[in-house]
């Protein structure tokens, strides 16, 4: 029997692991783009596309240890958390375990009690706070848009080429 493969290497997972990869530095240069601080953009790498069985991957990370607001910016925090935790407020407190917050608070309640949480005005009309309930911040996310963005643009190329790579691995068998 001889057989011969129509239209090329007939490579199939070479070419989808290209393809993966094609796709994955797009999606890695749209989500480096919306990420909301610099910080978040060097903590992110990219792997390499891999086969394991029959499921192609490539996988984008975000090293935590380097930017700890990323989940926050991606996913909210607080009150407007939209994974994880159900939502709440949480406490801030000085850093060095001792001291006070103090900032500015524009439009504050005129009206506040002192107590452990709040100790009263301070200098330069700063409020002086033992610690605060934060509310929190709004997700402001760079991966799920940048999928979508990537998602519509490659679509087509995407099809295109899986149906190149299964054209090129069918082989003709003649006895």
């Amino acid at each position: 029997m001889t057989s011969s493969t129509a239209g090329g290497s007939g490579n199939f997972d070479g070419n989808i692991l290209s393809l993966m990869t094609q796709v994955g530095n797009k999606m890695y240069q749209a989500a480096s783009n919306k990420a909301k601080t610099g910080r978040i953009r060097s903590a992110m790498s990219l792997g390499n596309a891999t086969k394991s069985g029959g499921t192609y991957s490539i996988e984008i990370t975000v090293d935590l240890k380097k930017a700890p607001e990323f989940l926050a910016f991606e996913f909210g925090s607080g009150l407007h958390r939209t994974r994880g935790k159900p939502p709440a407020t949480y406490e801030i407190r000085p850093t060095e375990g001792k001291g006070a917050l103090a900032f500015l608070w524009p439009g504050h309640p005129a009206e506040h009690k002192t107590g452990r949480k709040y100790w009263g005005p301070g200098m330069e009309g700063r409020l002086v706070f033992g610690y605060v309930d934060h509310p929190g911040v709004k997700a402001e996310p760079a991966f799920e848009p940048a999928f979508r963005e990537v998602k519509r643009e490659m679509g087509d190329t995407v099809k295109q080429k899986v149906g190149a790579a299964l054209v090129s691995s069918f082989r003709i068998g003649m006895k």
